[in-house]
This record gives structure tokens, sequence and C-alpha cells, in this order.
């Protein structure tokens, strides 16, 4: 069993396949909203990234989804996609990454 800690210090018990299927969950979630919406994920982060170095803080990460997509993810939700998107493990988001697997799974459906 692998422990997930919040950013707020509280602790859950959560199995890897658990986490990987609410990582999942969610940004199919944020897929199908941008789909429906017809919006480019990455757009949504250059007002905060003005040097284009492809990260933004978790706040930033999280106010351009509720901003754009006016999605409300879990708290559970957000702070595993905050942990997956955290390369650097600095608090940081790397947005690119997180945009490629939203296109990337975007691309795959409208090949079908």
């Amino acid at each position: 069993m692998k422990y997930v800690y919040l950013q707020n210090k509280t602790s859950i018990s959560t199995s890897p396949a658990d986490v990987q299927t609410i990582i999942r969950l969610a940004e199919e979630k944020i897929r199908i909203k941008t789909i429906a919406l017809g919006l480019r994920v990455t757009e949504f982060f250059h007002d905060f990234d003005r040097l284009r170095s492809g990260y933004v803080t978790a706040s930033q990460f999280k106010r351009c989804l509720d901003t754009n997509l006016r999605l409300q993810l879990s708290s559970k939700e957000e702070e595993l996609l905050f942990q997956k998107y955290d390369l650097k493990h600095d608090g940081s988001i790397c947005y690119r990454e997180f945009c490629d697997i939203i296109n990337r799974s975007k691309s795959n459906d409208e090949n079908f």
C-alpha cells in the first residue's frame, strides 16, 4: 500500500493501481471537457509562463484548469496530478508534459 501525502499534510492510503486510475480518470475528465469546449490546453498556461519554460506553479496550474474549464476536480485528483507532473520535484508543474498527454489522447480519439 502506498501513502500519498497531500499538500495540506493529510495522508491517505492508496494503492498504486488506485493512484493510476484516479489520475487517468482526472485526465479523461479534462480531455473530454477540452474537446467539448473546443479548447487547446497549451494556451491556458501561456500567460503564466512568460519565459516559456514549460513549468508553472501548482496554484497557477489549478487556476488555469478552474478558469478555463470550470471543472471541479477533487482534492485527491488535484494532488495526484500535481505529483505526476512535478517532474523536478520542486513544486513546479510541467504543463507541457500534461498538455502532451491530454492532446495525445485527443489525437487518438480523432483517428477512430
